[in-house]
Parts: C-alpha cells; sequence; structure tokens
C-alpha cells in the first residue's frame, strides 16, 4: 500500500495539485511509522507539501527525521524503488525551508552535504536534482 499511495503522492505533487498530495503523503508517514527504511521517502512527500505549502518549521522537522534514520543501503534499495534518493530530496527542502525561516547559514550547511551524497550514490537523476541545491 505504501508504494501506491506514494505514487499517487507523486502525481498530485507533479501536477501541482498541493492539498490533494497532502493526504496521500500523511499517509504514507503514517505507513512508515516503525519502518525506518520507509521514513526518507514518507518525509520526502510530506515534506515537499510541508514546504511548497510555506510549512517550513514542519519541513525541517520532517527532514530531521527523514536523515536521523538514513542508511546507505536502504537508500540504494529506496532509489530503485522510486527511482529518486530522499535523503537528497530532504536535503533540497530542507535548506530552502531552512533559508526561509531567516537560517542562512545552517541553510548552507545542509545544502553542502548535497553533492557528496550524490557523488556517493552515483545515481544521475538525484545527482542532476541534487544540484539544484548548491544553486
Amino acid at each position: 500500500m505504501f508504494n501506491v499511495l506514494w505514487g499517487l503522492w507523486a502525481q498530485y505533487f507533479v501536477g501541482g495539485q498541493l492539498l490533494a498530495a497532502r493526504d496521500p503523503a500523511e499517509r504514507v508517514v503514517h505507513l512508515a511509522a516503525g519502518e525506518p527504511g520507509l521514513v526518507p521517502p514518507a518525509h520526502h512527500a510530506l515534506g515537499f507539501v510541508e514546504c511548497y505549502t510555506a510549512h517550513y518549521t514542519e519541513t525541517v522537522k520532517l527532514v530531521e527525521q527523514g536523515l536521523a534514520v538514513f542508511d546507505e543501503g536502504r537508500e540504494r534499495k529506496n532509489i530503485e524503488t522510486f527511482q529518486f534518493s530522499s535523503a537528497l530530496a530532504l536535503m533540497n527542502m530542507g535548506a530552502t525551508a531552512l533559508w526561509m525561516l531567516g537560517k542562512p547559514d545552517e541553510a548552507r550547511r545542509l545544502a553542502a552535504r548535497v553533492g557528496p551524497l550524490a557523488e556517493t550514490l552515483g545515481h544521475p537523476p538525484s545527482t542532476a536534482f541534487g544540484i539544484t541545491s548548491s544553486s
């Protein structure tokens, strides 16, 4: 069910339907409870909804929780499933949220972590997205 709801979230999010994207994103966060491997993609989903609806404090909390359980092996498996690095997405949205909260130094420090992780993961679509964090 997680993958189906994550796909539904992605459909709504990419289509610009942020209000519709919230429900499946909240549901994947609920499903990820107790499953450390699913926390980063779940927080990736809800984090983008929060960030793009200007809920920056909530975004930062989701980013911190998602990155706290980061494991490179699980991230590689998630990339195979979801075609994208949730850790890089979390870092990107976290840097944006921190900047918007008036914390540019923290934003820069978080954004600086993107390049090395993208290089380690070696996943071209994730790397391309990660480059936007350093802009």
